[in-house]
């Protein structure tokens, strides 16, 4: 409370408060590096919702060893599909 006895007002509030540049800027590097590592991989790759069995995410290698034209058309999939 202030002392006019309202409630203090918050400055700021926004997503990523207290989080400082130099760790979005180490955040956004790493992330970097992950992608360059899990598209350049000679082994296919993907990332699935364990819940649903949906492909979240997959490499450029699967996409060739599977035959998937793009990203796009294997996202639509299932680990149920890759296994038919």
């Amino acid at each position: 409370m202030d002392k006019k006895k309202q409630p203090a007002k918050r400055k700021g509030g926004g997503a990523g408060e207290g989080i400082s540049k130099k760790a979005k800027e180490a955040l956004r590097e790493s992330e970097e590096r992950y992608r360059e590592i899990f598209d350049s991989s000679n082994d296919a790759l993907v990332i699935q919702d364990i819940a649903t069995g949906s492909i979240l995410d997959a490499n450029k290698t699967m996409l060739k060893i599977y035959g998937y034209a793009d990203k796009q058309e294997a996202l639509k999939c299932t680990i149920e599909d890759l296994s038919a």
